[in-house]
């Protein structure tokens, strides 16, 4: 006597395509929120967006070694490190045509583009607009206060 088990007598067949539903599709997004599509048409009412340039680098051992010589500017904790800023950090929204002036006045530490303008991170004393507000600072702050200009300078020279 053979007793295999007859698979469509399974409680669940009725959620596979022996049971009529549709074939489970491996690997597809099922909580997509956007699609990119590349394509060469550019529909009429697509938005142009000014490209912002960054300085953002990644870095190796070697590459601080180098830039600082092997020099140790610091020891300590990070969040010693980020405690001992005595700047403030700031974040505000400025127009488009406001960008370069804040970026050219302040050190900016981050960029997200808005439908307005830019939300601006900015490490400073003094609050750059009436509307800032401080937030808590981080270890990307204090790296980009402390090591950021020094580490352009040597870059450039």
């Amino acid at each position: 006597m053979d007793f295999k088990y007859d698979i469509l007598k399974h409680p669940n067949v009725k959620l596979t395509t022996d049971g009529g539903q549709p074939p489970y599709i491996h690997g597809e997004p099922t909580q997509a929120v956007a699609t990119l599509v590349f394509d060469s048409d550019i529909p009429d009412n697509a938005v142009s967006v000014k490209a912002v340039s960054t300085s953002y680098e990644l870095l190796s051992d070697e590459d601080l070694e180098e830039i600082f010589n092997g020099e140790l500017f610091y020891a300590g904790t990070a969040e010693d490190l980020v405690s001992s800023m005595k700047e403030k950090v700031w974040q505000c929204n400025v127009s488009r045509s406001m960008i370069d002036k804040y970026m050219n006045e302040y050190l900016v530490g981050n960029m997200k583009t808005t439908k307005t303008g830019a939300e601006l991170r900015i490490i400073s004393i003094e609050k750059p607009t009436e509307d800032a507000v401080a937030v808590e600072k981080n270890l990307e702050d204090a790296f980009l206060f402390y090591f950021g200009e020094k580490s352009e300078e040597k870059q450039d020279a």
